[in-house]
């Protein structure tokens, strides 16, 4: 399956965007596979951020997101994917902060990291619905 980013350049390059806006948001996509390593501002902030809302969502929607990502990984084997999963959401938790920008933070940050231990809390108990 390609790459996001290149479903992007693909679709600019279709609508005949400009080449100088294709490679921007094509790098903001390919950032979002390693949101949490260094800074970032103005608009790939935002990007960033709204890449993560989902995380601090009600706990219920939270919960329906958590259902969608193992159905979109059902290819990787329930023997492996709660502790592959923990792992990988460990990385946010011990990030000093999950949002870049301060509005995100404010409004977001507690509730994303209260969403997220409890995920990893549930995957590494092996609860109903963790893999």
């Amino acid at each position: 399956m390609p790459h996001a980013a290149q479903l992007w350049r693909d679709f600019a390059a279709e609508a005949a965007l400009p080449p100088a806006d294709i490679e921007p948001v094509a790098a903001w996509i390919e950032r979002t596979a390693k949101h949490m390593d260094g800074a970032a501002t103005g608009d790939l902030a935002h990007f960033l951020d709204a890449d993560l809302q989902v995380l601090g969502k009600p706990p219920a929607a939270y919960a329906a997101y958590a259902r969608q990502i193992r159905l979109e990984y059902c290819h990787v084997s329930p023997a492996v994917f709660p502790a592959a999963r923990a792992q990988a959401m460990e990385t946010f938790l011990k990030a000093e902060r999950l949002y870049f920008t301060d509005e995100a933070h404010a409004r977001l940050e507690a509730r994303a990291r209260h969403n997220v231990a409890s995920e990893i809390r549930r995957l590494r108990a092996g609860a109903p619905g963790a893999s």
